[in-house]
């Protein structure tokens, strides 16, 4: 066989004789066509499917509930169960290791153990002769919990502590009175155990001459002290008859109306006199404003009256003369033709003035106010 049928692939010649070009001088970079453009595939309604069409039959009453109770329990069940697991784990990492007991944290319940104010730890051990003083002279900033050692000197502390008050109070003599206060009173514990209630007579008895005896012999008096306050009386309690009971209640009654009356009527009485204080105040007020009024208007006419007025020169009294002033405020025609809005300074008519020959002199604010006070009036 040919070695290029070894290869499996003709040689050269075998496509240029058919006017081909051999693969090996074909170009591999050449760019390949696009591919046609493909349509679209239709959307698939996954819903079309005959399972989503069957009818779905409504739960019954008892079922739904059920639903709703496992559905309300579920985040109930799940934390309960990662807590067992984890509580599981612990307790078998505390149990399946060796832990010291000097490594142990106390638990928050109880505090930090001070004495003379200094942490009781490992590293700072105190003396137990500095713990006794501590427990016999304690100060605020000392606590002995927390830690075994000192809790146990502690008790054995307070141990001595009972030991010596009762030895101090035993030997002191008991006097009488207590005696027999403690006597009478385990009578009266051991009485009330058996108590029934056609006993009553009997315990009053006693309860009674306990009493007599203490105030006679110890001059002790003993108050009654009762517990439920008794409101309903017997009949042979009572000290009035019905008539007289209706008496007495019909008697509350008028005093409390009367009560109730002489209020109403003070009441009453205290208006009408503060009514009457504001009317007077009023009163006085109104007449001080007449007086002020009245005082001010007398200081304005002496004041007018107290002005100085000039002597009007023999041709000034010819022009007053044969002037004719009217009241400028009526609303009859005025004589002469004087003006409430013209030139004040002049009280007659003007063409009066123009042939004078300075016989008036220099008028001044006096004759201004003069001739107004003048027309005015």
């Amino acid at each position: 066989m040919p070695p290029h049928r070894k290869r499996g692939r003709p040689p050269n010649a075998f496509y240029e004789q058919r006017g081909l070009t051999p693969p090996s001088r074909q170009s591999h970079n050449r760019e390949q066509p696009p591919p046609p453009p493909r349509e679209p595939q239709p959307p698939v309604n996954i819903f079309s499917h005959p399972i989503y069409n069957l009818p779905i039959p409504p739960p019954n009453s008892v079922e739904s509930q059920l639903l709703n109770d496992e559905v309300d329990v579920f985040s109930f069940r799940q934390s309960a169960a990662f807590k067992f697991k984890l509580n599981n784990e612990l307790l078998e990492n505390v149990l399946s290791k060796f832990v010291p007991f000097t490594k142990i944290v106390p638990p928050s319940s109880f505090p930090v153990c001070l004495v003379n104010g200094k942490t009781i730890d490992a590293e700072n051990v105190s003396s137990e002769e500095e713990i006794r003083q501590s427990l016999e002279k304690p100060t605020a900033a000392d606590s002995h919990c927390g830690n075994l050692r000192v809790m146990k000197l502690k008790q054995e502390y307070q141990r001595k502590l009972i030991d010596q008050l009762e030895s101090e109070t035993i030997n002191e003599n008991i006097d009488e009175r207590f005696a027999y206060e403690t006597e009478k009173i385990n009578l009266l514990s051991d009485t009330f155990q058996d108590y029934d209630v056609t006993k009553l007579d009997q315990f009053e008895l006693m309860v009674d001459s306990i009493t007599d005896d203490l105030k006679a012999k110890f001059n002790m008096k003993i108050q009654d002290d009762e517990l439920f306050k008794k409101y309903r009386l017997d009949f042979e309690q009572r000290k009035c008859t019905l008539e007289e009971y209706r008496q007495a209640s019909e008697s509350i009654l008028r005093r409390r109306k009367e009560a109730e009356d002489r209020k109403l009527r003070l009441e009453q009485e205290l208006a009408e006199k503060k009514r009457q204080e504001e009317e007077l105040m009023h009163k006085q007020r109104q007449e001080e404003e007449q007086r002020r009024a009245l005082e001010a208007q007398n200081r304005r006419s002496e004041e007018a009256s107290a002005m100085p007025v000039p002597n009007a020169t023999p041709a000034q009294q010819e022009i007053l003369g044969e002037a004719h002033f009217d009241d400028p405020f009526t609303a009859g025609a005025q004589n002469g033709n004087f003006e409430f809005d013209n030139n004040l300074l002049y009280a007659g008519s003007d063409d009066l003035m123009i042939g004078d020959d300075g016989a008036f002199g220099a008028l001044d604010d006096q004759v201004f106010l003069d001739n107004l006070h003048g027309n005015l009036e």
